[in-house]
């Protein structure tokens, strides 16, 4: 396989998962903004009365901090364009 080919398959994977491989690229993902998400979760500092709306929540691994935050009574709404991720949620 090409470099364009792999570039062009990795390109379609970040933009629309599918399959085993989006599921593995999922994890990746989550893996590397571990960090970003723990800071992004601090600087929101969502209360428990407030809604989440989240454009793109990938498989939700990264959305638990946040959903967690916002107790039992949480309003939470994720959009998820790619099947397989939003199965894996």
């Amino acid at each position: 396989m090409s470099i364009n080919a792999i570039s062009r398959f990795i390109a379609n994977q970040l933009s629309y998962p599918e399959g085993k491989p989006g599921i593995d690229v999922g994890n990746k993902i989550n893996m590397l903004n571990k960090i970003i998400t723990n800071q992004t979760t601090e600087k929101l500092c969502p209360q428990k009365d407030e809604s989440i709306f989240e454009i793109g929540p990938g498989n939700g691994s990264l959305s638990l901090p946040i959903l967690n935050s916002l107790g039992d009574d949480r309003h939470y709404l994720g959009i998820k364009i790619s099947e397989i991720v939003a199965d894996e949620i």
